[in-house]
């Protein structure tokens, strides 16, 4: 989830030339390997055991093809059941962000004067 958050910011932090795409490919890579670290440490010490749950999800899904194990859900699910539930707290923010969109507007648009 956070990726396409992170992506959106650093994409937009490109078109306005805040980074280039080289700097933008170290920030990522680096975040990725010492998030990978934090997060297979972290679940090794609470699993008793070296793992990478997503990796082992994964690797279940797409290798060993067992993806129905987990059960079926109908193809709205997605949009109406868990998106919903995981924008419980951010879906009263939605209405803050269009207040202060105007005054965003206006300054970009002295800023390119």
């Amino acid at each position: 989830d956070i990726i396409i958050l992170l992506f959106t910011i650093g994409l937009c932090m490109l078109l306005r030339r805040e980074m280039t795409i080289p700097q933008a490919l170290i920030i990522g890579v680096t975040s990725g390997i010492i998030a990978l670290g934090m997060t297979a440490t972290f679940d090794s010490i609470l699993w008793g055991r070296i793992v990478w749950p997503e990796g082992e999800v994964l690797f279940f899904n797409t290798v060993e093809n067992k993806s129905s194990e987990w059960g079926r859900s109908p193809w709205h699910w997605y949009g109406t059941r868990a998106l919903p539930r995981a924008m419980l707290c951010t879906a009263f923010l939605v209405p803050l962000s269009f207040i202060r969109l105007p005054e965003y507007i206006v300054s970009c648009e002295w800023d390119r004067r």
